[in-house]
């Protein structure tokens, strides 16, 4: 996942002085969607597009854990899912590549520091980044490293790769674009300051956020800013594009929903807590977490809710990173949608299946430390780390 804050704050309320004080600078000219039509990939919130949003079965009806595997940290990482292998980062400074059906470790690699940035998988490579500041393309079968680039500050953001491209952002304020042949950049953009968000691709654009409070739209092949959005606080959500419209979580408590031509807001919707967590959006509606423990069902068009659902309250003494003055509550996973259920972990250590129309309960489980990992779903079974140092698959 990307970066974890958990001291809570409480937000500003959106009002019509506010809709006029987050502006977007720049334009985007209108772009052809066709080359980058097919972009779902084993990523960070199951494509490129960052939606959160899985076409497999999920799990309707809880038949419990198939397997855990203990890890020597907790589980921030959210893990993907290729070719019948799990890959997932662990505080414990390793990668793990393990059997999707079993649970058994294939390989395991180790960093010079914790993991919670997420991995991608593309051409028989695993990328994934480290609080080390390396980014590390290792073999998919083997574990052998194959190269590593380092940046200026820690990577809690997850890769995405495009067209033999990677980009990753890093706490030095950067945005890299790497060819993974040669392992180094073919541009850089340099934003005002951390950068912890993962960066979603849509038609040749990349949007990513920054602490510098501001969402950007960049060039793909230039690295060019085509617009960027003004919020009030840091942003450390990933970006999740539909439909033309970008959704973003916010510090300030806010979601909003832009113009991905232009930048121009076109909603504001308020939780009144900050917004760690990463939107899904699924048939028109945006589900996302936040800091007050609650997950939110907000219509896509209209920015208006269509039902919130409390998670429960703190029970497991594990630590998460960072500190609190309240660790109880929390949403700061992201949600995955399956068919007619959407899925969230929370520092509960619940995860939860949820009707995605009503918002009821279906079932939930303990995972015995709060979950910051984000769920993914593949072929009827979970897969989702915990703070209690285990990595889960759930049937």
């Amino acid at each position: 996942m990307d970066r974890i804050y958990l001291r809570l704050i409480v937000a500003i309320g959106a009002g019509l002085l506010f809709l006029t004080a987050c502006t977007a600078e720049g334009n985007l000219p209108l772009l052809n969607d066709s080359k980058h039509e097919e972009l779902m990939a084993p990523v960070f919130r199951g494509s490129l597009r960052r939606s959160g949003t899985y076409a497999t079965r999920g799990v309707e009806g809880i038949g419990g854990v198939a397997w855990k595997l203990r890890t020597g940290e907790a589980v921030n990482s959210s893990p993907v899912v290729h070719a019948g292998t799990v890959y997932v980062g662990s505080n414990d400074r390793q990668v793990y590549a393990i059997d999707a059906a079993s649970g058994k470790i294939r390989w395991q690699f180790k960093t010079d520091g914790p993991i919670s940035s997420s991995p991608a998988v593309a051409d028989e490579s695993v990328y994934i980044g480290s609080t080390d500041g390396r980014i590390y393309a290792i073999d998919a079968s083997t574990g052998k490293l194959k190269w590593k680039f380092k940046t200026e500050g820690s990577i809690l953001s997850s890769p995405a790769i495009v067209d033999g491209m990677l980009y990753i952002g890093s706490t030095d304020g950067q945005l890299y674009a790497l060819n993974i042949k040669t392992a180094q950049p073919d541009w850089t953009l340099q934003t005002g300051d951390k950068i912890t968000s993962s960066p979603a691709i849509d038609a040749g654009i990349i949007y990513i956020g920054s602490h510098d409070g501001r969402l950007y739209a960049v060039e793909m092949e230039t690295g060019q800013i085509q617009w960027k959005f003004q919020a009030r606080d840091r942003i450390a959500s990933t970006p999740a594009v539909v439909d033309g419209s970008v959704y973003i979580g916010c510090y300030d408590g806010n979601i909003y929903a832009l113009d991905a031509q232009t930048g121009d807001l076109r909603w504001v919707f308020s939780t009144g807590t900050r917004i760690q967590s990463s939107p899904a959006v699924a048939e028109g509606i945006v589900y996302i977490g936040s800091d007050n423990g609650r997950l939110y069902a907000i219509d896509a068009t209209a920015g208006e809710e269509r039902w919130k659902f409390r998670a429960a309250g703190y029970e497991h003494s594990v630590a998460v990173l960072g500190s609190a003055e309240d660790p109880k509550i929390g949403v700061v996973s992201s949600p995955a949608v399956a068919g007619k259920l959407v899925y969230i972990g929370s520092l509960s250590g619940r995860l939860y299946a949820l009707d995605v129309d009503t918002g009821q309960e279906r079932w939930s489980l303990d995972l015995g430390g709060p979950v910051a990992s984000s769920p993914a779903i593949f072929d009827g079974m979970i897969y989702i780390g915990s703070g209690d140092g285990h990595m889960y698959a759930i049937r």
